[in-house]
Parts: structure tokens; C-alpha cells; sequence
């Protein structure tokens, strides 16, 4: 009888494993709160790279893949009219730096499976008035894939998404 119980308890420990480990998430750290509302319909200047030590490839491609969908977001939720390179001017100016990524590799995920962890990565956001280079607002965000192997959201491009959308929730 309590074999029955220990393996119902096991089992459910292992089931509540396998489903966190199926879906990808973000998080977001305000290190200084909005000190005045962005306003819609303005322009920002956009600029995104890494910030660390060493930088590997998986930082450059982390850096490329947050500029681009950047570009196409912050226009798309109506927070800015247009999206400019940096050091364009605009009427703000946004700096992300990539302060960490990890990809977890194809082989890994297929040996190791949840074992590999998951896609990582860590992002600084600033966001500037132009002008007068007053800081609106800072904040870091992290986005994470799935770790499951067999989940539709074990990819880097889930931890960016993830991350993306904890940028844009930081502006709202």
C-alpha cells in the first residue's frame, strides 16, 4: 500500500517536471521606473549590442534577431510612429545590450534532453528623451525557453520572442 502511494506521489512530482518544462517564459526587473509617460506617435532611435566580455557568436545573433524584431513590434503595438538606426536622431532613444545568451545546441537537446536547460538570455534596457539625453526608464529582462525537448517552444527564437515582449511591456 505505501509502494502504491510513493509511486502515485512520484509520479506526479514527474508530471509537474515534465509540463514546466514545456513552455517558455519571460521576466522583467525595473531598475528605475518611468519618470514620464512615452508618448505615442513619436520617434525612437534604436540601438542593440552586446555587452559582455567575450562576445561569442550567440551574442551577435541574440543582438540581431532582438534589433529586428524590435523594429517590427515597437511599430506594430502603436508605441512609436517609426523605428530609426542609432544614432539617427528621434525623438527618444532606446539602448539595449545583451549581457548574456546561452543556445542550447541541436545534440544536446536530443542527448540530454531537459537535462541541456534551456535558451537563455539577459537584456539591459534604457530608454533616453533624444535631446536631452534625460533616462526615461530602465529595466532588465530575461527571456528563457522550454527546456522539453518535444515542446514547440524549446528555440532560441522562443527566448527571444519572450524577451521582446517583456521590452514592450516595459515601455506600456
Amino acid at each position: 500500500m505505501k509502494s502504491l502511494k510513493f509511486a502515485k506521489v512520484v509520479f506526479v512530482l514527474f508530471f509537474i517536471c515534465f509540463i514546466s518544462a514545456c513552455s517558455s517564459s519571460g521576466k522583467i526587473n525595473i531598475e528605475q521606473a518611468k519618470s514620464e509617460i512615452i508618448v505615442k506617435g513619436k520617434t525612437v532611435s534604436l540601438l542593440v549590442e552586446p555587452e559582455v566580455e567575450n562576445v561569442k557568436a550567440v551574442h551577435q545573433e541574440v543582438a540581431s534577431r532582438i534589433r529586428e524584431r524590435l523594429f517590427g513590434k515597437l511599430v506594430a503595438d502603436g508605441l512609436f510612429k517609426a523605428v530609426v538606426h542609432a544614432p539617427e536622431p528621434a525623438d527618444y532613444r532606446m539602448d539595449v545590450k545583451v549581457k548574456g545568451a546561452r543556445e542550447v545546441s541541436t545534440g544536446a537537446r536530443i542527448w540530454l534532453g531537459v537535462m541541456a536547460g534551456s535558451n537563455n538570455l539577459t537584456l539591459a534596457v534604457k530608454v533616453f528623451e533624444f535631446k536631452s539625453n534625460r533616462e526615461i526608464t530602465a529595466y532588465q529582462v530575461q527571456g528563457s525557453s522550454a527546456s522539453h525537448p518535444l515542446s514547440s517552444e524549446a528555440g532560441l527564437d522562443d527566448a527571444i520572442r519572450e524577451a521582446v515582449d517583456k521590452i514592450v511591456e516595459g515601455l506600456k
